[in-house]
């Protein structure tokens, strides 16, 4: 295995320098990067693709089929019945929504924690998030009963001037889910800009070509775009990590605020969360252990390393569910609440204990095999041990939410809940649905984010080898000259040339790279992008907007005829009168503030970074430069003068492009 040597501590502090495992092996260079990446979209697909396809595909039409017979004969298909009112529906919707929350909070987290292994791990986790939310949505919105009346949810007025309750628990789901979705797709799709442009600049196919620039926004790999495209992805990925927490703690304490006996508990928020991270990277181990094995080129970038690494959170986190499950025993008895012993000791003793034992099992005792460093590192036995993981935690909120159920306040209202072949079909049809959306994105988009993970090659291995001749050219007669443009065989020499450009005094002028360079900033320098400021403007903006909303919909105002004579009061819109609770209630409306606060604000993140960067572009003059078009989002760092620049010369530019070491220079016809 190839390694890099870094030193730990600073330099000249004395310490040895450790041999750390490379995240990317075999010294591949950053073209055989995008080769790799770019071929399980662009090569046909293989026999099991098409195998797995047609079986996840036969699957996932469950759905539809069941969907379809109990909306047409009724929802007494379900297994529900009193008290289990809430049964696999609910419980498939939170196991759900658990693994969409940890794909975006792993590659945010580890995004903030400069943690370089997740570039093999962020795209398929953020992909993950998307397809399991929308698993997680079809749950709730034919639990319902009536899908035809879902838009009572929607924050607008319908016919009668009532507006939705803002209050309730139903619509902060409402607002948590729907905003977490939204910014999720976001989030990844802003992720993919840079690898979508490097599928448009090696397809030959026109059509293919045009829809990959919409895509990607006219996509030119400009430093000057990777400045502020940075600064948003950092700003876009706060706003998530917050917006995960609160999504979580929303779905959680939609069980913590009831009085049910196992559910009404304050350690359900941070159970939630680390519950999520566990599955999620269970999850995410899952799909990508079968698909290094079927892409053996893969194995290079989701290396044994990154299988080492996502064995240790699954200890880490199967420790803390399991610290979880024994503070809840001991409160339990701690308590003294007799409803409360007899939850979990029926949860132990009771009909369904399988369920409690089998959740303790995977969850608890088996990720402790990972102390054992083969287990860690031999794909399959990590594997195996994920799809157990993701069973025992389906396993854990059948527990929480039916077996809680089961027993009521009462002894003569318990009854044994018995799921129908309606709610297994739902059920595993989702589960068909997850795995057939997660095949169509192989074949459509990069699996792993190319960008990311060329900033992971040694600094030897970026260096290409250029022709020492500089290529005479000149435009056709009557064209006009955009610029001058050189090629460079590395980052390092990119930096330099670009540090003795700006001192030489050239103005108009900028770098194109197939990836982030650090530090190309300070030798350019560029003014901190004020990204940041428009996402703080933007959230600002959301929150205003969410209090304007709950007021006029909440606080009674007096008419402004009537007030001075008879003092009655009428809302704005409906004055909502719930149990008898003031009408502007705080805390009852942090959700909803919170969750328009950080959709606002993603959004504007999005388009600030559009706009600063003068996207999009349907057309750039530096793209009849053929090589800088085909190899900018590949291997290639380039430098481009526009003939604009006061100090601009053809001679003179050329001969100071030649003397910093630039190759292939060109004359760019606008």
């Amino acid at each position: 295995m190839a390694a890099v040597k870094e030193t730990v501590g600073r330099e000249g502090s004395g310490r040895a320098a450790l041999a750390r495992p490379a995240l990317v092996l075999n010294e591949r260079e950053a073209s055989w990067v995008n080769d790799a990446v770019c071929s399980v979209v662009e090569q046909p697909a293989p026999f099991w693709w098409w195998l797995a396809v047609i079986a996840f595909g036969l699957l996932a039409g469950a759905v539809p089929l069941v969907v379809v017979y109990f909306i047409s004969t009724g929802l007494g298909v379900w297994g529900l019945q009193s008290p289990v009112f809430w049964g696999i529906a609910i419980l498939n919707f939170v196991f759900w929504i658990e693994i969409g929350h940890a794909g975006t909070l792993i590659s945010a987290i580890l995004l903030f924690t400069r943690q370089r292994w997740r570039n093999s791990v962020n795209r398929a986790a953020e992909a993950m998030t998307i397809f399991a939310v929308l698993c997680a949505a079809v749950f709730p919105l034919f639990h319902i009963g009536r899908q035809w009346m879902f838009w009572y949810m929607v924050p607008v007025p319908e016919s009668y001037a009532v507006w939705q309750n803002f209050r309730g628990p139903l619509l902060w789901d409402e607002f948590a889910v729907g905003t977490y979705f939204t910014v999720s797709c976001l989030f990844w799709y802003f992720g993919l800009l840079p690898d979508i442009a490097s599928l448009r600049d090696r397809t030959t196919k026109l059509w293919k070509k045009r829809l990959y620039h919409v895509l990607c926004w006219g996509w030119t790999g400009s430093v000057r775009v990777w400045h502020h495209y940075e600064a948003g992805y950092l700003c876009i990925a706060g706003v998530v990590s917050v917006l995960v927490i609160s999504v979580a703690s929303v779905v959680s304490t939609d069980f913590a605020t009831t009085l049910v006996p196992g559910w009404h508990t304050t350690i359900f928020p941070p159970d939630f969360i680390t519950g999520a991270i566990f599955s999620g990277f269970a999850m995410i181990v899952t799909l990508l252990v079968p698909l290094r094995a079927a892409y053996p080129r893969l194995k290079d970038m989701i290396t044994p390393k990154h299988l080492d690494n996502m064995a240790k959170v699954l200890l880490a986190t199967g420790s803390l569910v399991g610290y979880s499950y024994l503070i809840e025993l001991f409160m339990a008895w701690y308590g003294a609440n007799p409803f409360e012993r007899y939850t979990f000791l029926n949860r132990i003793t009771g009909p369904d204990r399988f369920t409690y034992f089998a959740m303790f099992g995977f969850n608890v005792i088996l990720p402790q095999i990972f102390w054992f460093r083969r287990c860690r590192s031999h794909p399959w036995i990590l594997w195996t041990a994920s799809v157990l993981i993701n069973v025992g935690m389906w396993f854990e909120r059948y527990s929480i939410i039916v077996v809680s159920l089961e027993r009521d306040f009462l002894p003569s209202s318990w009854r044994h809940y018995l799921p129908t072949w309606v709610d297994w079909g739902l059920f595993f049809g989702s589960v068909g649905l997850f795995f057939f959306l997660f095949l169509l994105f192989l074949r459509v988009l990069p699996a792993l984010s190319i960008a990311e993970i060329k900033t992971l090659l040694g600094k030897p291995e970026r260096k290409r080898h250029l022709e020492t001749a500089t290529k005479e050219s000149a435009p056709n007669p009557g064209e006009q000259i955009y610029g001058l443009g050189a090629e460079f065989s590395s980052e390092e020499e990119l930096r330099q040339a670009s540090e003795e450009t700006r001192k030489k005094g050239y103005v108009w002028w900028d770098a194109y790279a197939p990836y982030p360079i650090h530090g190309m900033e300070r030798a350019m320098q560029l003014s901190k992008s004020r990204v940041s400021f428009f996402v703080l403007m933007g959230g600002l903006l959301g929150l205003v907007t969410g209090i304007a909303m709950v007021t006029a919909t909440s606080i009674p105002r007096p008419q402004f005829l009537e007030s001075f004579t008879t003092g009655q009061l009428q809302g704005l819109f409906y004055a909502t009168v719930v149990q008898g609770k003031p009408y502007f209630s705080l805390p009852a409306f942090v959700p909803v503030l919170l969750e328009l606060t950080i959709l606002f604000a993603a959004f504007t993140a999005f388009l600030a970074v559009v706009l600063l960067s003068r996207l999009p572009r349907p057309y750039h003059p530096v793209w009849n430069w053929g090589e800088l078009a085909r190899r900018a989002t590949n291997d290639g760092f380039f430098l481009v003068i526009e003939a604009r620049d006061p100090l601009f010369s053809p001679t003179e530019s050329r001969q100071f492009l030649e003397s910093l070491g630039g190759r292939q220079i060109t004359m760019i016809s606008r």
